[in-house]
């Protein structure tokens, strides 16, 4: 049941990505090489088919351990769930804040100079990037938080479509995360909550 439920999870993820970049295709203005995002295409779905279900996996393995009678039961809409949604949130953005930063520095910098091959974004280069940062930097905060909140199965529905939309809206144009593209050494974060602790925030 559990598996069932988390592979139709995958593939909501699959359609908001690729929903997500196929509407914001038809209405975007901006120029960009359509050659070049066509090698982008297909080296993020080799990622999302290759090293994200090796991670999915894994998660199942985790999240098969929980309390099964909580987890499949109807979702309760209630404060508690809200609250941890909101708390996977602030895991999740400090967890990519911090990380991210490390990943600029010169000894990691490696894994992590392929997403920045786009100056301006499009939304389906969001997973453009290394397998160790796609692993350590795009999954691993997103897989982890239902872990460290024992969430409901249904939450996690809602849970990876914020994470996955949230990601690709930052990869649009004149967004602040494009402004980190463009200059790499500020807002790292994706609510920039981090960004404006850290004294890394900049508005163009």
């Amino acid at each position: 049941m559990i598996s069932k439920l988390l592979f139709y999870v995958y593939l909501t993820h699959i359609l908001c990505y690729w929903g997500f970049s196929f509407i914001w295709n038809i209405y975007n203005t901006y120029p960009y090489n359509k050659k070049e995002s066509i090698k982008v295409i297909k080296y993020v779905i080799n990622i999302q088919i290759t090293i994200l279900p090796i991670c999915g996996f894994i998660f199942y393995y985790f999240y098969n351990k929980l309390d099964h009678t909580y987890i499949l039961s109807h979702p309760t809409f209630s404060m508690s769930e809200l609250s941890k949604l909101i708390l996977m949130v602030i895991w999740e953005d400090g967890y990519f804040y911090y990380i991210h930063r490390l990943f600029h520095t010169r000894y990691l910098y490696k894994f992590h100079i392929l997403h920045h091959k786009w100056q301006n974004p499009i939304p389906w280069e969001a997973l453009y990037a290394s397998r160790t940062e796609n692993i350590l930097l795009n999954f691993f905060p997103v897989l982890t938080a239902p872990l460290l909140f024992n969430l409901q199965i249904f939450y996690i529905f809602l849970w990876v479509i914020i994470a996955t939309v949230t990601s690709l809206f930052a990869h649009t144009n004149d967004t602040l995360h494009s402004i980190h593209h463009k200059y790499r050494n500020v807002n790292y974060g994706l609510t920039l909550i981090f960004d404006r602790i850290n004294g890394t925030y900049k508005l163009e």
